[in-house]
């Protein structure tokens, strides 16, 4: 947990972020975590960085498993708008870009 609060301390210094999630395995330790983190940031930030909240995350150790599902229901391939854009010009090209994206996933 002190490493935690060293950690999100830096992070705090780096980008100035309203609020710190904590998301992963490590949510589900959340209650046990939280004080040393919360200790070890109120001594080691600056001033106007103690305060910040440090949250666990509402999927705790889910988000994986809901951000591969919602990869499975993304309408079309992730990155295909952007190539069709980029090949507007040649609709062929468009055309032969998803057929070899079919027959590479069978």
């Amino acid at each position: 947990a002190r490493w935690l609060g060293i950690g999100f301390t830096n992070l705090l210094h780096l980008y100035s972020p309203d609020l710190i999630v904590m998301g992963g395995g490590l949510a589900n330790g959340f209650d046990l975590l939280a004080p040393t983190i919360r200790a070890t940031v109120e001594q080691r930030a600056m001033l106007a960085y103690r305060d910040v909240p440090i949250v666990p995350a509402q999927l705790g150790d889910r988000a994986g498993l809901i951000g591969a599902a919602s990869l499975i229901l993304w309408e079309g391939e992730p990155g295909a708008p952007l190539a069709m854009a980029q090949d507007e010009d040649n609709k062929d090209g468009a055309t032969e870009l998803a057929g070899a994206r079919e027959t590479s996933h069978g």
